[in-house]
């Protein structure tokens, strides 16, 4: 932990101090717990799901806008982290898609001519779109799996 010196405290640790001198406690959030729930969400992979520079944005706008009649828990922060963080929109989904290349697991529709693949609309779904609207998580109905690529408009 960094070592302060009292007459370099901001407004907000005299205040703090003095609050809790006075009684008061509080429950402290930090940028690592929107870490943690991006990893038990996604694992290792949370980084492709997540943009880890938004955490403490998310974390701010988390702590400005809390309703104090439900108090902050990790509902709450699950809600700021796909709100503020999330790489993908998850209100999109479809279950038609065309996708660029096919499957990398079982090798769905990689050798059909256009014309055959355009005729299998539902052998994917689009899982999560990213906000840029080029990189996609797509499962393969063929092989259940889920890998990352680009729908064809």
């Amino acid at each position: 932990m960094e070592k302060f010196k009292l007459e370099n405290l901001t407004e907000k640790e005299v205040q703090l101090i003095t609050d809790y001198r006075g009684g008061f406690r509080g429950v402290y959030w930090h940028p690592d717990d929107f870490e943690q729930r991006a990893r038990e969400k996604e694992g290792n992979d949370y980084k492709i799901f997540y943009d880890e520079s938004k955490f403490p944005e998310a974390l701010e706008r988390m702590m400005m806008k809390h309703d104090a009649n439900y108090g902050i828990n990790w509902v709450t922060v699950d809600f700021w982290l796909e709100e503020i963080c999330a790489r993908f929109d998850l209100d999109i989904v479809s279950n038609k898609v065309y996708y660029e290349f096919g499957c990398p697991n079982c090798s769905n529709y990689e050798d059909l001519p256009l014309d055959e693949e355009m005729s299998r609309l539902t052998s994917f779904s689009i899982i999560k779109q990213a906000q840029d609207g080029v990189t996609h998580l797509i499962e393969c109905h063929e092989c259940n799996k889920q890998f990352y690529g680009k729908i064809l408009k």
